[in-house]
């Protein structure tokens, strides 16, 4: 590196820190000789010897080293044998994901040392076995997964791993009874992933036994799904549920439910405004109704 006042001198291991943890990118380097007599500053000398200008990545030796300290630096190596891929793998195992040409040895090597390298191997050195650890381990590494080894066995791994895997089923490949033990798998294990499932596969089955395991299951259901029966077996499951009952469900029943799962909720009530229990359509009026619930409190009459 040449400046004004001299040239910047670095040793082997800065300039393998400039590129693995700065991200700088060097081209070029030089063999350097500072003579005895040379002003020398803070790595800066003003009276060296240059020897040979040399490019960095075709320096088999140099590479080996950069290897060792950084894996990804294999990014960078137009001709990368087999050796110099070894190597890289063993300092990352994600550098598999700049690896030219993969090979079979590479991929297994790599993915049995680090399962999240799934993702960086290509198609054609899938097999069945590194499938269906990947999934166990992180159901989402289904989005890799080759179409012929994307069976319902490792879709059913998958989901029961991660229930957020179910966005990447293809669903047009299984039957309406398979897809449905896919849903409630994935429904048990992450309620959320409800909202990965379009609701015109959104079954009466389905969402009761969503809000069965989890009341607040209900957030994830539209509003023109939910019905009395499925608000009140959520509610039942979860008091807190009523916060996402749609406010024309809301009934006296509903909220006297909710209240007995969980007094909490009572602050989630919303104020109609009126003066009196119930509106013109027959919903509850807040501050009258949380009146009644704390008189009904006191006097251990919960319901009439």
């Amino acid at each position: 590196n040449v400046n004004k006042n001299g040239i910047c001198i670095y040793k082997k291991y800065d300039m393998f820190k400039m590129l693995s943890e700065h991200g700088i990118i060097l081209s070029f380097y030089r063999i350097v000789t500072v003579f005895d007599d040379a002003m020398i500053d803070n790595f800066k000398a003003t009276k060296v010897l240059l020897y040979e200008k040399k490019y960095i990545w075709a320096d088999i030796e140099l590479c080996r080293e950069l290897l060792k300290f950084d894996g990804f630096s294999l990014k960078f190596i137009e001709n990368q044998t087999s050796e110099l891929c070894d190597i890289a793998l063993r300092s990352n195992e994600s550098s598999i994901k700049y690896v030219k040409s993969q090979n079979y040895e590479l991929c297994m090597s790599s993915f049995f040392r680090n399962f999240n390298t799934f993702e960086y191997i290509k198609d054609k050195f899938q097999s069945k076995e590194m499938c269906e650890i990947a999934v166990n381990k992180n159901g989402l590494f289904l989005k890799y997964v080759r179409a012929d080894l994307n069976t319902f066995e490792i879709n059913k791994i998958a989901v029961k791993q991660n229930g957020l895997a179910i966005k990447y089923v293809n669903r047009s490949t299984y039957s309406t009874e398979n897809m449905g033990e896919l849903y409630k798998i994935a429904v048990k294990q992450n309620i959320r992933s409800l909202s990965h499932i379009n609701e015109n596969f959104q079954s009466v089955d389905l969402l009761k036994y969503a809000v069965n395991i989890n009341g607040m299951a209900l957030t994830f259901v539209k509003s023109n799904l939910q019905t009395d029966q499925l608000c009140k077996l959520a509610i039942l499951q979860d008091g807190m549920a009523l916060q996402c009952v749609k406010s024309d469900l809301r009934t006296e029943e509903l909220c006297l439910i909710a209240l007995w799962r969980d007094i909490r909720i009572i602050d989630q009530i919303d104020d109609l405004g009126d003066n009196s229990i119930y509106n013109s359509k027959n919903k509850y009026n807040s501050k009258k109704f949380k009146n009644m619930i704390l008189n009904r409190c006191i006097s251990g009459k919960f319901f009439n």
